[in-house]
């Protein structure tokens, strides 16, 4: 399952720049950028066994998870708030199944 965590990641930081070409917004691609690179990097940390990592990722899921849910019901758009939000509910849902990366050797 933590494949899905390094695809959530990708889309996240794809989502920035797709935001950045087509609305110009530079915040879009800041936070793209800095928001997926922390979900990698966190990713890594957890397949490490670093605990650190699985907050990081729980934190980070929640956060953005919450912040599209908003936006989705300000707009109504499915893109690109309801698409993170099921990404961020889809790696919640897998890292509380995951419980720990002993259970599973991903990227090995």
């Amino acid at each position: 399952m933590l494949y899905f965590s390094m695809i959530y990641g990708l889309f996240t930081i794809v989502g920035g720049v797709i935001g950045f070409i087509k609305a110009g917004s530079v915040v879009s691609l800041v936070a793209g950028l800095a928001s997926g690179l922390a979900i990698i990097t966190s990713t890594l940390a957890y397949i490490r066994g670093q605990m650190i990592g699985f907050f990081l990722l729980v934190g980070i899921s929640l956060i953005l998870g919450g912040w599209f849910f908003n936006g989705y019901l300000a707009t109504g758009k499915v893109m690109p708030q309801l698409l993170m939000v099921v990404l961020s509910v889809g790696n919640l849902i897998g890292l509380l199944l995951l419980k720990r990366p002993s259970q599973h050797t991903a990227l090995r």
